[in-house]
């Protein structure tokens, strides 16, 4: 009896610690097992896209490259797994090429791009407060593009192709010691990155202008 009542006092003081040990955190090597796992990613950047047709686009404007900026919205369906969706504007301004002279005219021309993009990338975030994240992708692409004409009828038209992606997110959390950064208790941000990329887009012709190209860009990027 007196052995019962002694077991009984054990099973009473296991339950009553269990708790206490169940909230105790073990430490582990990887930081996505030790932090909240983030659910989304929203970025803003700005991009120096430079076209395959780059005699094409100087006789033009001036110029080989439009410069769009934008914003990207993501979230996470596995973790590292980014299903992300990309727009953005850019515009190049210059003059219509004379149909004899084959020199610029003095009628002015606008090219307006709108590039969407929906992307599916993988970030190599493994470790706890990993300073630096590579990151690849893959999407498809549609374009939207609008020629303004000074003295004639506008043109419209798009384009779809498909696009592949590198890059290396910087985690500003670390380098900004004093918690400027650290928006979790007022934004719910988990992370802020400093996001470099290079992004090849290979777009079908179709009429007018090849917009195929190369674009390499910078955001910043945060997790929630």
């Amino acid at each position: 009896m007196k052995l019962g009542k002694t077991f009984f006092a054990l099973a009473l003081l296991v339950l009553a610690l269990s708790p206490a040990w169940a909230q105790e955190e073990k430490p582990r090597l990887f930081g996505k097992e030790t932090e909240p796992r983030s659910y989304g990613s929203f970025e803003l950047w700005y991009q120096y896209y430079v076209f395959d047709e780059t005699k094409v686009f100087e006789e033009f404007f001036d110029k080989k490259n439009i410069q769009p900026y934008g914003l990207s919205v993501g979230f996470y369906p596995l973790r590292n797994l980014d299903l992300m969706v990309k727009a953005g504007y850019g515009e190049n301004a210059g003059h219509t090429l004379g149909i004899k002279s084959g020199e610029p005219s003095e009628e002015e021309v606008k090219l307006i791009v709108i590039p969407v993009q929906a992307e599916l990338a993988y970030r190599f975030d493994f470790f706890k407060e990993q300073f630096l994240v590579p990151t690849g992708g893959v999407g498809y692409d549609w374009w939207f593009f609008q020629e303004n004409n000074e003295f004639s009828d506008n043109v419209t038209g798009e384009k779809t192709g498909w696009h592949a992606t590198a890059g290396l997110a910087i985690l500003l959390d670390r380098i900004d010691s004093s918690g400027s950064f650290s928006l979790m208790q007022e934004y719910s941000v988990e992370n802020v990155f400093l996001n470099f990329e290079a992004r090849w887009c290979y777009l079908q012709k179709g009429d007018g202008f090849d917009f195929s190209g190369v674009g390499y860009s910078v955001g910043l990027l945060f997790e929630f």
